[in-house]
């Protein structure tokens, strides 16, 4: 299968399990994060969930790594949205030192892949708060 057959591939799993709340699995998700970070080179995932900005600034929040090789720590991307209310939440993707940069479109594609992963996070939160 020829590269963007692969990633559409890959991308419309992980939109159909996103959009999906009724028979989402987490270890399912978890799975497929790590094809999609080996198809673009990831070597670690990182979602961040904070109260507060002042919550971020001290690391007070969850955070969840999915996915780490152990093979590096350099920054990729990273998404940050903050909330009116508040709330901060942030995705990163890291690759190793010794790994290019990822290409324009390639870095387009992994912001939309963090932007559903907040955009995952956030409705499961509103269901948690909506169910208390």
């Amino acid at each position: 299968m020829n590269d963007d057959l692969y990633y559409y591939s890959l991308f419309e799993s992980f939109s159909d399990m996103v959009s999906d709340p009724d028979t989402f699995s987490r270890d399912a998700f978890v799975e497929l994060l790590g094809r999609l970070a080996e198809y673009f080179n990831v070597t670690k995932g990182v979602t961040e969930y904070y109260m507060s900005a002042q919550d971020e600034k001290t690391g007070n929040g969850e955070i969840l790594i999915d996915y780490d090789t152990g093979e590096g720590d350099k920054l990729g991307i990273r998404r940050r949205i903050a909330a009116p209310s508040g709330i901060v939440m942030c995705c990163s993707f890291y690759t190793a030192e010794d790994l290019p940069m990822p290409s324009k479109r390639d870095m387009f594609r992994l912001d939309l892949i963090a932007r559903m992963i907040l955009t995952l996070v956030s409705r499961n939160r509103l269901i948690k708060v909506v169910e208390k």
